[in-house]
């Protein structure tokens, strides 16, 4: 682990390098469209075929977190693409958690004019505020998933 760690500060280190349009442009915008297109609108999608929503929002999550690489990274953006696909289950609509997805990555890379530790303790303690919000509002969404499931299901039963 703490190799991993140690290679995952070395390779977040190597983005500041570069001129902020093209880290803003890579990782806070292109990055998270082209993701959440493919990890929700195609496997997400594709697996919701043959599978419940349920383990379509695993899956998908867990294929997110190990598309990034990394194991420290790889098990925050498990977590973080099931609460995407769980958003993206209730909403309906890819635009949420690209809208989400973004906001994460700009709060991760902040451009070099709001880059001070004020800002990051700042976000930090934001982050530590919202996560029990949060975690129960994503927990009345996978309810209201299973509901609307069940209920799908025993239309479809009654129907068939």
């Amino acid at each position: 682990v703490a190799q991993s760690v140690e290679s995952f500060d070395s390779a977040w280190s190597t983005i500041g390098e570069d001129p902020y349009i093209w880290v803003c442009l890579s990782v806070v915008i292109f990055g998270p469209i082209a993701e959440e297109l493919l990890f929700r609108g195609i496997i997400h999608n594709s697996i919701k075929k043959v599978c419940n929503p349920f383990v379509a929002i695993i899956l998908s999550g867990l294929m997110f977190g190990i598309w990034h690489g990394e194991f420290v990274q790889s098990v925050y953006t498990t977590f973080f693409g099931i609460a995407l696909a769980v958003v993206y289950e209730y909403s309906g609509s890819l635009w949420v958690p690209i809208g989400m997805h973004i906001l994460n990555n700009f709060t991760s890379t902040l451009p070099p004019a709001l880059d001070t530790t004020s800002n990051y303790l700042l976000i930090s303690r934001i982050e530590e505020i919202s996560l029990l919000p949060t975690i129960l509002l994503l927990i009345y969404m996978i309810h209201a998933i299973h509901k609307k499931e069940k209920e799908n299901h025993e239309i479809n039963s009654v129907s068939c």
